[in-house]
């Protein structure tokens, strides 16, 4: 192998290493999406993502009551980002969109959690969390039908999951 040819394979080496590191080092991973096959029956479906950032203050909780997820993530920031996956189900899809507009993101203070209508026969709502917290965050988080993943933090964690598992 020629010496410009050598040269040249290092630098496109090189090049994707740090593209690949920048890439894996990137604090906001946007893993939360949304997906078509969320109500595999005869409903019509409707998925939103909103976003809300909030002053980190004190313990964290994220309450992701019926049919909720939650992933926690640390970072180097002084912030909660939380992102809310809203999936719904109904007959039509106005109704499933309708549905999503009735179901309300709180976040006051540090406590993270969704309200909505009631769950009845054909209409069908669940919101699952990713939420960046400060690497250093106590946690209090519950999930029903849905599983509990925390990375990169330390602190108190506390967490219950029914229905789902559970992951550090």
């Amino acid at each position: 192998m020629n010496k410009w040819l050598r040269r040249s394979a290092f630098i496109v080496v090189l090049t994707m290493v740090s593209a690949l590191s920048a890439f894996a080092n990137n604090d906001e991973d946007k893993g939360m999406a949304c997906r078509d096959d969320w109500h595999s029956d005869r409903l019509l479906s409707h998925c939103e993502i909103k976003e809300q950032t909030v002053p980190a203050a004190g313990a964290i909780s994220v309450d992701g009551r019926q049919n909720g997820g939650v992933s926690i993530k640390g970072w180097d920031r002084n912030e909660i980002l939380a992102r809310a996956r809203i999936q719904t189900a109904a007959p039509t899809q106005a109704e499933a969109d309708a549905l999503a507009q009735q179901i309300t993101i709180q976040t006051a203070g540090a406590k993270i959690f969704a309200n909505g209508p009631e769950t009845r026969r054909d209409y069908f709502w669940s919101v699952s969390y990713e939420v960046f917290v400060p690497r250093r965050s106590d946690l209090s988080l519950t999930a029903h039908n849905g599983g509990i993943s925390i990375s990169d933090v330390q602190g108190r964690l506390e967490f219950t999951a029914v229905n789902g598992g559970g992951g550090l």
